[in-house]
């Protein structure tokens, strides 16, 4: 049996469970549902650690009942970690970065996590933050700065807009469509001025109703800042040098996508050579209390999990 309080929290360099609540295994679903109701009503972050994504559904359906809605985060993600470069749902994607910004707001939740969503790498939560911004009405903008920045926060850049993750510029009037938003949004500039904010319906495209600022956040979970850019550069060429080796075609493609700002999911097999210090879920959230839900089935999950990596690595 692996180390599960070491395999978890240490990974990750995670800061160990604050104020001594609790690291618990339980040995099924019920158990696990109950528990995290009654230390999440002690107004702690509970996080609960499924055997997979089955019973990481099953779990959040038990608590539904009992709690709001809001009141509980599960970050579902692909059974194996090779299909976050072979092929990813859009709208998983989407998902999984609504509830990052969730989790970043200073409300407690219930955290429910299946295998894959404990060693995920994601970006660091600064340099999520930092493509998170707040735009207002009557204030100056630079119109062309504003288009790099949706560009760099991973949307696509498209003619109409017809889905979230994306953005559309049209003289001096940019749509776009974030993830915390019911509604596309239309951002009218006069010169340098943003002289409205309007939702608008994504299939009529006629205004909704007005706002005075909204709140922009990132369409992708393969952000990077430019320490890890240069990082990652320079071990690339520190590589070839030391091994005489050449770079493949598909890493020169990957880097040229890196310096154009171009955020892909074939980005992600790099996340151990951006980071010096890689993140995962964990470092978005107060760690109060842990629950390992089934251990064995988790244990026997998380290790099914890497030889499969193993396997699709060879």
């Amino acid at each position: 049996m692996i180390d599960l309080n070491k395999k978890i929290l240490d990974l990750f360099n995670t800061p160990p469970v604050e104020n001594n609540t609790g690291f618990f295994c339980v040995d099924n679903l019920i158990g696990s549902g109950f528990l995290a109701l009654k230390k999440f009503k002690e107004n702690l972050n509970v996080c609960i650690c499924a055997a997979n994504n089955t019973e990481a559904n099953e779990i959040y359906n038990f608590l539904l009942p009992f709690l709001n809605k809001d009141d509980i985060i599960f970050y579902n993600c692909e059974e194996f970690m090779h299909l976050e470069y072979i092929g990813e749902s859009k709208d998983l994607l989407a998902d999984q970065i609504y509830n990052l910004y969730r989790l970043c707001e200073d409300k407690k939740h219930i955290i429910i996590l299946s295998p894959y969503s404990v060693y995920k790498y994601l970006p660091s939560k600064e340099t999520f933050l930092k493509n998170i911004i707040t735009i207002k009405k009557g204030k100056h903008y630079n119109f062309e700065e504003l288009k790099k920045f949706f560009v760099n926060s991973g949307f696509t850049k498209v003619n109409k807009i017809d889905k979230s993750l994306e953005f559309a510029v049209r003289g001096d009037i940019i749509d776009f469509y974030s993830l915390n938003n019911e509604n596309p949004v239309r951002l009218e500039f006069f010169d340098d001025e943003l002289e409205s904010i309007r939702f608008f319906d994504i299939s009529t495209q006629l205004s909704i109703s007005k706002t005075d600022e909204i709140k922009i956040i990132p369409s992708s979970l393969y952000l990077y800042n430019d320490d890890e850019k240069k990082s990652f550069h320079e071990k690339i060429e520190e590589l070839i040098l030391k091994n005489k080796r050449t770079i493949k075609d598909e890493t020169i493609d990957d880097l040229r996508d890196l310096e154009n700002n171009v955020m892909s999911n074939k980005l992600y097999k790099y996340y151990s050579t951006f980071q010096d210090n890689n993140f995962s879920i964990f470092n978005y959230f107060k760690n109060d209390c842990l629950i390992i839900s089934s251990e064995e089935s988790f244990d026997i999950s998380v290790n099914n999990l890497f030889k499969s990596e193993v396997f699709a690595s060879t």
